[in-house]
């Protein structure tokens, strides 16, 4: 199983933090802006085993990357956490494998990608 991740978040400091966490416990770790940038990241790699998506972004926001991901066979088998500020109970995305609210513990996170890289 690819152990790569791309993260999709626009604000830099938590991209950044979210890295750093990331390629200290192993992991392979691509970034994006946004899903448009993610969207072209995927199309050239094929490595990627997980998406961390923010829901709120420029340009296409993780609503939209998560319908584009859903008409693409390739993109779909990809499994996705996604974190945002906005989440809601109404909020809900049952294409996602975990949705975490900002601010969200760090732990939370790493245990949810480890919990699939596990199973």
């Amino acid at each position: 199983m690819h152990r790569s991740i791309l993260i999709v978040e626009d604000d830099l400091d938590i991209g950044e933090a979210l890295q750093d966490s990331l390629l200290s416990e192993g992991y392979t770790v691509l970034m994006s802006k946004n899903g448009r940038e993610a969207l072209d990241s995927l199309a050239s790699n094929t490595d990627i085993g997980l998406i961390i998506l923010d829901q709120k972004m420029p340009e296409v926001n993780g609503q939209e990357f998560l319908a584009i991901r859903q008409s693409d066979m390739r993109l779909k088998q990809i499994p996705v956490i996604m974190i945002s500020a906005a989440t809601r109970r109404e909020d809900c995305f049952p294409e996602v494998v975990f949705t975490l609210s900002k601010p969200f513990e760090l732990e939370l996170l790493l245990e949810s990608i480890e919990k699939y890289y596990k199973s």
